[in-house]
């Protein structure tokens, strides 16, 4: 029988996680999309109504926003990958919580997503919205842990983006994409360059 690979038993692993009450009012969960390894690895916040029904993160309309954007910044052979600091959609009852995360949940997941760090191994983070931001700060005590030299860059979460009216909108979506096109630049455009042009001498 072939070996079941690190994010095979990672998905295992916590696909029926019951370790906080959400799981009582989840779907499914929503615990990583796209590849692994990846050069960047996109952290969110929590998974919605689309990603509840799927199973992935980053799939309903704020998913495929961020999707675009990515796509207009960052060169198809740069592979990635999408979690959430919590991989069940924060709804209790019928209440659907959004923007706001249960802190005792996202301790409870705090494991997976380290250990989808460690498998993933990025060159690069991004923090997607502001309770992200904060729950991957390393000045703050408890905060997801990952490994010293990897950059983190934190952006708009596209919800947020996608609530906006002109011309904020537009303002701000330019700003994510020119913070996005700088750390893609220096974090994974610079070293790959670099390895290249020392490959050719």
């Amino acid at each position: 029988m072939k070996e079941k690979t690190r994010l095979a038993l990672h998905i295992q692993e916590w696909k029926n996680c019951e370790r906080c009450y959400l799981h009582v009012t989840r779907h499914r969960t929503a615990l990583v999309r796209g590849t692994v390894p990846c050069d960047v690895l996109f952290i969110g916040e929590a998974p919605g109504e689309t990603e509840d029904s799927l199973g992935y993160p980053f799939v309903g309309r704020a998913g495929k926003f961020l999707d675009e954007i990515i796509a207009s910044v960052l060169s198809p052979s740069f592979t990635r990958c999408f979690t959430n600091l919590i991989g069940c959609i924060p709804r209790v009852g019928d209440t659907y919580t959004v923007g706001e995360l249960p802190s005792a949940c996202v301790k409870l997941c705090k494991p997976r997503v380290e250990d989808l760090i460690a498998i993933a191994n990025p060159q690069l983070i991004v923090t997607v919205g502001k309770v992200a931001k904060v729950w991957l700060d390393p000045d703050i005590n408890g905060s997801v842990s990952y490994p010293a030299g990897v950059p983190v860059v934190d952006i708009f979460h596209p919800a947020y983006l996608l609530r906006l009216k002109p011309p904020q909108q537009g303002s701000s979506i330019n700003l994510t994409e020119v913070k996005l096109r700088n750390a893609f630049r220096e974090y994974l455009e610079g070293p790959r360059d670099a390895v290249a042009n020392a490959k050719t001498k």
